[in-house]
């Protein structure tokens, strides 16, 4: 996996972790922040991302994005499942 692919945290799964965090879920798709990212959209709940909607930083959280970057990222049926360690 290149260091690229690796540093890459699209929106839309890291406000899955967020929110399921924070105990109030999220149900919004890619295809929603996708669509908003095409017109300009940056922000979303805090979340500062670039046009890819890849995370730069979370003005709201940031104990939850430093918490997401240090687990194992793997989403199945939206269910997020920490790294064996």
């Amino acid at each position: 996996m290149s260091s690229q692919a690796a540093t890459h945290i699209h929106v839309a799964d890291y406000l899955k972790f967020r929110a399921d965090k924070e105990g109030v879920g999220s149900e919004l798709s890619r295809d929603w922040f996708d669509a908003l990212l095409m017109v300009g959209v940056r922000t979303f709940f805090g979340i500062n991302t670039d046009a890819t909607g890849n995370v730069l930083n979370d003005i709201q959280n940031p104990q939850a994005l430093r918490e997401y970057m240090t687990t194992e990222r793997v989403y199945d049926h939206c269910e997020l499942r920490s790294r064996d360690l």
